[in-house]
């Protein structure tokens, strides 16, 4: 997560971009290693100490225990950095599972963004999904090439 971005944000905003980050990683139940540092700054800043081991543990529980209430007022601005920043972080691993768009969906809902957005932001998730699945390959090859 983009620190100068975050700083923009009240500590509400910011305990619900945690939670949000949170649900959206685990949703899945499996935590791809470059889903783990955005899993790990949002358990982190939540004030949780965390170590591997205690990730696979609680990600059997947690999914359906972390709610997202509907913020009643908020800018666009904050509103804007939080999607981007969930977003992001369900398209990091390359996969974006219904149960990643169905929390995208609530996500947008709970921050005010219309049903018409939706169109949009799946657009833009499904763009960063292939790019991260670019980046993906293109890291396997140069490594391939270098013998690593």
């Amino acid at each position: 997560m983009i620190e100068y971005k975050l700083q923009k944000l009240t500590d509400k905003q910011k305990q619900w971009l945690y939670d949000a980050v949170i649900k959206i990683v685990i949703s899945d139940k499996e935590i791809d290693e470059s889903e783990m540092d955005d899993l790990i700054q949002a358990l982190e800043m939540r004030g949780v100490d965390v170590d591997e081991r205690y990730i696979k543990k609680v990600v059997r529980h947690t999914v359906d225990t972390v709610d997202l209430e509907p913020f009643e007022h908020i800018d666009f601005e904050s509103a804007l950095i939080i999607l981007t920043e969930v977003v992001k972080s369900s398209a990091v691993d390359g996969d974006f599972p219904e149960c990643e768009r169905a929390l995208i969906e609530e996500v947008a809902e709970h921050l005010q963004f219309s049903k018409k957005a939706l169109g949009d932001i799946f657009d833009w998730a499904d763009k960063l999904v292939e790019a991260n699945l670019a980046e993906k390959e293109l890291s396997t090859k140069l490594s391939n090439l270098h013998g690593i």
